[in-house]
């Protein structure tokens, strides 16, 4: 009994303490906060256009990430007084907390954007559902037969929505696969489904121009993938280091509305378009951004790798076996960011394609295999990993840190990925790559892409293929290397005009406080007219 008491009052405690810090962070204003919307409101205010001067609509995504608001305020209001559109938000939310349930959770950030003249668009707080609509949705569901492959392939009027309900599935829950009879991904299927009849009832009464997502994934891509059906320019702010650094606009492709900030499936056909000598440089850039990383030295184009991964110090680990038995090296991915980034992808999920790989293991006894997650992988992944391989004592488990180097010594018979960094890092030093699906590195043939899960299987047991169907051309490599990391990232002269200074702050701590806004105030003055130059040359 006094067990019982005690542990409702400590639940009890942690509820209010939780009620007490939202009431305090959602509903009053700090001074950093109070500071920056009264600059913008000075700062904005004669960029305002007129509901009779009105050419369209801007749609921009109502989103909690400092950084991007920041830049957002330039975008919107240059494209609105040059096109004279008027700016509207969108809002969706993609985790399912209790807070996030009420209005009164974004109260502070709708005050923060109408600041930089930011009115209401779309937002989730207004779905209502029918009988009838609830009951054409529910059809639609069953209408899957609990199937995954059904879930991924779902559309209507042929527009892709089921890989978006799966990742949102995934992201949300923290799931490493979909479970189709978890009420859970009900919710995420009716709210998918609502979003979308709402935003195209929303793009039907109104004149949207141009839309500027937090994201083209998840909830994000219902919006992004109706304006690329209407042929509305999609207007992303891309970053690096979960959307820190290196910031910069990405007109998104229209055909294929993904995360990636660059047609890496046109790779190949824009280098050519270079002159001789932007070619000849270009490659020579490559090849010094390749032989940087390598020396171990930081890398800016891999900026959330703090320690490279081909750092000398990096501590050796004794369970790489010391034996002539050929080894292969699994590279998992994230079970939860975004899966089907890419345009196509063999498996349902990174769960699926681990589980298929790892059956392999069983089969071609003949080698050593080994699994390296990801340096950045998170604890909770770490225990899926673990859990899996429990199944598979053949396979060893090696720590996140383990050295490239120590690897690469060990002569790989293949590596496997989907569209991991390993893709060019290791076939810089000839060491087969076997891409599981789309990725970055499609446009070359230093791997080897996989189009059928069978092909898994014939190219493990034989060596043959990657001799007839790889080639380890160097100048490929660094073309690669130039294209992913140079090129695009300094487009419309980038590097001169803008810094990751103008837009965020140092200080890890800070990044997600208040505080950075007094930052952003204070060094507005020296920057300001290098953000509009960037965006002139951008949108001209």
């Amino acid at each position: 009994m006094f067990k019982n008491t005690m542990f409702y009052k400590d639940k009890f405690f942690k509820i209010v303490q939780s009620l007490k810090y939202h009431i305090k962070y959602t509903f009053f204003y700090d001074t950093h906060e109070k500071k920056y919307i009264e600059y913008n409101f000075k700062k904005w205010s004669e960029y305002n256009v007129e509901d009779k001067d009105s050419n369209g609509i801007i749609l921009l995504d109502l989103f909690d990430k400092k950084c991007l608001i920041h830049f957002w305020s330039y975008i919107v209001n240059y494209l609105g007084k040059k096109k004279k559109f008027k700016i509207k938000y969108f809002y969706i939310g993609l985790y399912n907390s209790r807070v996030s349930r009420y209005k009164f959770s974004i109260r502070k950030l709708i005050k923060i954007y109408k600041s930089f003249n930011v009115s209401k668009g779309i937002s989730e707080f207004d779905f209502n559902f029918s009988k009838k609509e609830l009951k054409n949705i529910e059809q639609k569901f069953y209408q899957l037969e609990f199937d995954k492959k059904k879930l991924k392939k779902f559309k209507i009027d042929n527009i892709l929505l089921g890989d978006l309900i799966y990742d949102t599935y995934l992201r949300s829950s923290y799931l490493p696969s979909v479970d189709m009879r978890d009420e859970y991904l009900k919710q995420v299927f009716f709210k998918t489904v609502k979003l979308y009849y709402h935003t195209k009832k929303f793009f039907n009464h109104n004149k949207v121009k141009a839309v500027v997502p937090s994201h083209v994934c998840y909830y994000y891509g219902v919006i992004s993938r109706i304006a690329a059906n209407r042929n509305i320019p999609i207007i992303k702010v891309n970053s690096e280091n979960r959307g820190n650094e290196n910031f910069r606009i990405n007109f998104v492709d229209k055909k294929y509305v993904n995360e990636e900030a660059a047609p890496y499936f046109h790779f190949k056909k824009i280098f050519k378009k270079l002159s001789k000598e932007d070619q000849k440089l270009g490659i020579i850039k490559g090849k010094e951004t390749l032989e940087n990383r390598f020396s171990g030295n930081y890398d800016s184009s891999l900026s959330y790798m703090k320690t490279s991964q081909f750092n000398k110090k990096l501590k050796n680990t004794n369970l790489i076996k010391n034996n002539k038995k050929k080894k292969i090296f699994i590279f998992p991915h994230c079970y939860f960011d975004n899966v089907h980034r890419f345009r196509y992808f063999l498996f349902d999920d990174f769960m699926d394609q681990i589980n298929y790989i790892l059956n392999l293991t069983k089969k071609f006894n003949q080698y050593d295999w080994y699994y390296k997650p990801h340096t950045h992988e998170l604890k909770s992944e770490i225990e899926i990993h673990k859990q899996m391989l429990k199944k598979y004592p053949n396979v060893t488990l090696l720590k996140p840190t383990v050295s490239h180097n120590q690897i690469i010594k060990t002569k790989p018979y293949c590596v496997i990925t989907n569209h991991g960094t390993v893709g060019h890092e290791y076939a810089a030093f000839k060491i087969p790559v076997i891409f599981t699906g789309d990725n970055k590195h499609i446009n070359y043939n230093f791997g080897l892409h996989i189009k059928s899960k069978k092909q898994i299987d014939n190219a493990i047991d034989n060596k043959k293929l990657f001799q007839k169907k790889i080639s380890f051309k160097k100048s490929d490599l660094y073309e690669f290397i130039f294209m992913n990391y140079i090129y695009f990232q300094n487009l419309y002269d980038k590097k001169n005009l803008i810094k990751d200074s103008y837009f965020n702050i140092k200080n890890k701590k800070l990044r997600d406080k208040s505080n950075i806004y007094s930052y952003l105030i204070k060094n507005l003055k020296t920057n300001d007219k290098k953000i509009f130059k960037y965006l002139e040359n951008a949108f001209s």
